[in-house]
């Protein structure tokens, strides 16, 4: 909630964000301009046809459960910010347009333009926030154990604003 004051007070001094940036989307549906396969694989697989955009991990997972999958479309607006969650697996981001913030109690990562991926393994609270003036969309893949539920909304971390600094300096304020 902090956090969200923080940034609508932000928003309303520099207008530099769009005032109607809706909250987190899981996903959004438009129109596909692209196809995207996504694999769970030995390092040397390639896929027949298509073209490679990323290659993101290894995942680090424990031996043992069986494991599910969990893979998101995300599509945020300037400032916007996921609720305050953790993951019961590792999760990792692909960004393919802006830069991505993501705080956790153990300090803050930042991908940097597109293409940039990021990722967090299971455990710390984490807030995940669109840096930049264009909206962020990209994806996310949860790796976790199939009898746990792979998101857990929480209220044990407050994040310090290091996020929205980020995007005060990319607004140019």
């Amino acid at each position: 909630a902090q956090i969200d004051r923080e940034i609508a007070a932000f928003r309303r001094q520099h207008h530099c964000l769009d005032e109607r940036a809706q909250p987190f989307e899981r996903l959004r549906s438009q129109r596909p301009v692209a196809v995207w396969l996504f694999t769970i694989e030995r390092k040397d697989w390639w896929a027949k046809r298509g073209r490679l955009a990323a290659v993101i991990g290894p995942l680090p997972t424990e031996s043992g459960p069986t494991l599910a999958a969990d893979y998101l479309r995300l599509v945020f607006s300037p400032g916007v910010t996921a609720q305050v969650h953790i993951h019961s697996g590792p999760k990792a981001f692909f960004a393919l347009t802006v830069d991505t913030c993501l705080a956790t109690p153990e300090g803050t990562q930042v991908g940097r333009g597109p293409g940039n991926s990021l990722m967090i393994r299971p455990g710390p609270p984490m807030l995940l926030m669109a840096v930049g003036k264009e909206e962020r969309r990209g994806f996310a893949f949860i790796l976790h154990d199939a009898t746990k539920s792979p998101t857990i909304l929480t209220q044990q971390w407050r994040p310090q604003g290091s996020c929205a600094r980020l995007l005060a300096l990319a607004c140019g304020r």
